[in-house]
This record gives structure tokens, sequence and C-alpha cells, in this order.
């Protein structure tokens, strides 16, 4: 696997690090951090991007040997330095790191240079927030999951990767007014809400089990959370709630750039709204 870190020197950016053990990384992963230099924050100067690069590149190899570390130097727009690198390395994901606290008001937000890069490149993202408290416990990973050729995305990642043992995923599906609208039109009797839960439950279960019968097949837990309302909140409440270590959700399927700057509001949303690693998953061939 191909993967690529977009680093500065932050302690937003140094989050990606961290984030690696609940990436799923297999071995012999190849990861090229680049470092660009900006005269206006730091790296300002190509040898204080050169130390940088030098210094993380020696303190990775020696925590992550099972993976290929690389770096590269650039300079200018950094979204555009990250955009070229790509086209030229071709990763299978790109790893930017976001800080782990809100803003003075209350909120998670991504930065310009995520929001380019998700919008403007045609592999996976993943926006790395330091992690909370650890607890010692299996990797917990969330799904956000409607059925639809993006959400498969993230299962084709989770069966791509290495798992450490006793993985746990949970499948949310989010029922909103769209979804109860077709379910009524089959179950009249959903107006009374123990019903409709019920409905709804059934709903997500039958969503959910062709992809859950595949993790299956690789020895990884599932199980599947409804909510109801809107998409992003229902997403990430349920990741407040498990404790999600990381929420994977996939864009529709966007052959242009227009078509990705356009698609995809919700993940956009879980990523910018989260305190914890988002992964946008693409399976483009």
């Amino acid at each position: 696997m191909r993967v690529m870190i977009g680093y500065n020197g932050s302690s937003a950016s140094s989050a990606i690090f961290e984030d690696l053990t609940f990436a799923g990384l297999p071995p012999k992963s190849e990861i090229r951090i680049l470092v660009v230099v900006d005269p206006l924050i730091f790296p300002k100067t190509e040898a204080d991007a050169n130390g940088l690069a030098e210094s993380v590149h020696r303190e990775m190899c020696k925590r992550f040997p099972n993976y290929v570390f690389q770096y590269r130097l650039d300079s200018g727009d950094a979204a555009g330095s990250i955009a070229r690198e790509a086209d030229g390395f071709h990763p299978d994901m790109i790893m930017l790191g976001e800080p782990g606290s809100p803003d003075a008001d209350g909120h998670f937000k991504l930065g310009p240079v995520s929001q380019k890069v998700i919008s403007n490149t045609t592999c996976s993202v993943r926006i790395s927030r330091a992690p909370g408290v650890k607890e010692a416990r299996p990797a917990r990973v969330l799904v956000g999951y409607d059925g639809s050729a993006g959400s498969k995305c993230a299962v084709e990642s989770l069966l791509s990767r290495t798992w450490p043992n006793g993985l746990e995923v949970r499948f949310v599906s989010v029922a909103d007014s769209s979804v109860l609208s077709t379910i009524g039109r089959f179950a009249p009797q959903i107006r009374d809400v123990a019903v409709s839960e019920r409905y709804v439950q059934q709903w997500a279960e039958t969503l959910c089990e062709r992809s859950r019968k595949r993790l299956s097949k690789a020895n990884i837990l599932s199980d599947v959370a409804v909510r109801f309302g809107d998409p992003v909140t229902g997403i990430l409440n349920e990741a407040i709630d498990w404790r999600a270590d990381a929420i994977l959700v996939g864009p529709h399927s966007a052959s242009s750039i227009s078509e990705r700057s356009t698609l995809g509001s919700v993940s956009l949303a879980v990523a910018a709204g989260a305190d914890r690693s988002v992964e946008i998953c693409r399976c483009f061939s």
C-alpha cells in the first residue's frame, strides 16, 4: 500500500503518526512524507524543511520498522504540492493532520489545505486527529453505511488492510425522512414509534448484511447501529457514544474534479466535524 503524508512539524500534522497505529496499514507499506517550504509559515526555508524531514524520517523508521519511509521536499502552495506529488507517486491514501481540539466557538473544522486535497485528488484521504485517552481494548472502526457504491469503498478499504486481532467494526445507518418515507410506503404501521424502530433496524440489518458477511469471512467482528435524523449528526454522535477510534466514510464515485467538488457533502461534513480521525475512502480503478 502506498501512503503519502503532508507534514509541517505542527502538533496537528504530528497526530498523523499516532494515527498510523489505527490505520491498519499492511507490512512493507510505502510511506512518503512530503514537507513543503512556505515563506509565511514553518518551515520557511529549504534548510528548515530538510532538517524537519530528516528528523521525522529517522524517528518513524525506528518506531514503525515494518513500513518503508521516504521523504520529499517541495515549495509553494501546500495543497498544490500535495496534488502534484500524488500525481507522480500514485498513493492509495493521503494523510493530513488537523487540530484535535475545537476552536474558540467549540467547533472542529477542516483547514483549506485539507479541503482542497479532498476535492482535487482521486485517492482516499484520511484526516488524522490526535486520539484522546487511550483505552486498553481492541481498535474500533465506525463505518458510515448507506449501501451506496461510495460507502462500499469503506468495506473494501477495511478488507485490504492488516488489522490487529480483535478489531471491532460498527456499521451506522442513518434513517432520515426519505428513508422513513420509503419504508412507510410498505409498512403503514411505521407511524408507531416502537414499530418504526423495529422496521428501521431490520432495514439497516438487511442493508449491511452482505458487507458484514465479507468481514466475517476475514474474522472481523461487526454489528449494526441505527440513528434517526441528520446523517452527519447521526454518524458523529454514534462515534462518540461507541468511542470509535476512527470513522470510515465513502463519497459517491465521481469521475471528474467538478463532480468530486460537489458530491460527498456528508463525508466532508463528518471529516470537518469529528473529534477523531476520519477516512474518506475512494475506490478508483
